[in-house]
């Protein structure tokens, strides 16, 4: 009986042992399930800073959005408008608008419109939104609009600027820009070849040939018996009668503003210098070589060039 007691109670003692150690197994594993947890978390927090980060990126390096190109000719107000502008207008009509003293606000301008009559206003100021500029109102109630698409001014009138001119004729019109004419040292050389630019055609060029590299003129009107055809570059005279034939003279209505001291440091002297009685031009004459005339036309109260003429003597 003894020993049995006792065989009981080694085995509660061993069972007791093996609960303990069990007991030690299970407090392990959840040690190490805490450890386990802990750490998932704080991968998963590093984690999600990384996206967070490559999301930042992404979206610094993401492509810019473009913006919707505009016309910067059109919406521009500091547009150049300044030079001289050619009546485009049918065979009669002839005019010129010229503009200058141009700033990024305004400009001011000059309107010549011709036929049988006459409208002409001078030293308009306008004002420049983008491709139209406006003048203000005068004591008439005329306003005068200008309205640029490229190469091309449109012009429109209000009612009170027949004030300005008589009842067959108006302002409103179509001019194109003309090339400007740059008279620099060596013209003194071309207009002995009979050129008033290098890139131009000279006198005696069959007008056939002009029409065939350049085609046909922007205008085309008469003058002193000659029938002139304006071109971007230059105006070129050929025989009225025929239309056609050699060139007879050379006409350039957009210069350089010079003034008869600047003209004659180029050209020397001049042979003849007078205001003009037939148009009121102050000029200056030159017999080149006897072979050619040149012909500089100012404004007789500014002295500035407004035009070159080269002819056949």
């Amino acid at each position: 009986m003894k020993h049995i007691t006792l065989s009981l109670l080694v085995l509660v003692l061993l069972m007791s042992a093996c609960g303990a150690v069990e007991v030690e197994k299970e407090a392990g594993k959840l040690d190490n399930q805490t450890v386990t947890d802990t750490e998932s978390v704080e991968a998963g927090e590093v984690t999600d800073q990384e996206d967070a980060v490559e999301e930042k990126k992404t979206d610094a390096d993401a492509e810019p959005v473009e913006e919707e190109s505009v016309d910067t000719e059109l919406a521009n107000p500091s547009m150049e408008w300044a030079g001289k502008w050619a009546i485009d207008a049918p065979a009669g009509v002839y005019g010129q608008l010229s503009i200058y003293d141009e700033t990024d606000e305004g400009f001011y301008f000059n309107i010549n419109v011709s036929t049988t009559h006459v409208a002409s206003l001078e030293e308009v100021y306008a004002i420049k939104d983008g491709n139209v500029a406006r003048s203000a109102e005068d004591e008439y109630g005329c306003i005068l609009q200008l309205h640029r698409e490229g190469n091309r001014i449109e012009t429109e009138q209000t009612s009170g600027c027949s004030a300005w001119h008589g009842a067959a004729i108006s302002f409103e019109s179509n001019f194109v820009i003309t090339e400007k004419l740059t008279i620099g040292t060596d013209f003194s050389e071309l207009v002995k070849q009979g050129k008033l630019s290098q890139n131009t055609y000279a006198l005696g060029t069959d007008y056939g040939t002009i029409v065939q590299e350049v085609g046909e003129a922007n205008k085309v009107y008469m003058n002193a018996g000659a029938s002139m055809r304006m071109h971007d570059s230059l105006t070129y005279g050929i025989d009225a009668i025929s239309e056609s034939g050699p060139v007879l003279a050379l006409v350039a209505s957009n210069t350089d503003p010079l003034t008869p001291d600047e003209i004659k440091s180029i050209m020397g002297e001049p042979e003849s210098e007078e205001i003009s009685e037939f148009d009121g031009f102050y000029i200056l004459y030159y017999s080149i070589d006897d072979t050619y005339k040149l012909v500089f036309r100012m404004d007789a109260e500014t002295k500035q060039l407004l035009s070159v003429s080269l002819g056949n003597l």
